[in-house]
């Protein structure tokens, strides 16, 4: 909460896509098992921030009445729809094609996906007078 009240939820999206692209990285250039995991570390940037950010994130942007529909929303889209998705496409794939260029597609995915948050999180592209401080 200290840190949220310094930087914002937005910022914080954006520094779990980055995360995000570190980890996709560390995975890729990973050289062995153990450095694999403790790439992992990675994640408290990717997924750590984006739990937490999000949940502001959403409170902040959509009207009080709305709160509970926006976070709804947000479960089903990131713990639902994303999960089912992605062991979809990775099982498909792990019977396709080699490891490597599995990771390669989750670096561009995690390029894609934070492009995507930085243009979302901008509040000049998306003025909302609306919109709450923290």
């Amino acid at each position: 909460t200290n840190l949220m009240g310094r930087i914002g939820a937005d910022t914080m999206l954006r520094i779990s896509g980055f995360g995000g692209i570190l980890k996709a990285i560390l995975f890729l250039v990973s050289p062995n098992i153990h450095f694999f995991v403790w790439c992992n570390i990675a994640h408290l940037l990717y997924s750590g921030f984006y739990q937490v950010a999000a949940v502001y994130y959403v409170y902040r942007i959509v009207g009080v009445g709305d709160i509970a529909k926006g976070q709804a929303i947000m479960g089903i889209a990131t713990g639902g729809v994303c999960m089912m998705l992605a062991n979809l496409i990775g099982g498909f794939l792990l019977e396709r094609v080699s490891i490597p260029f599995i990771l390669t597609i989750g670096l561009v995915a995690n390029i894609a996906a934070f492009v995507l948050i930085y243009l979302a999180t901008d509040p000049k592209r998306f003025p909302n007078e609306k919109i709450r401080p923290l």
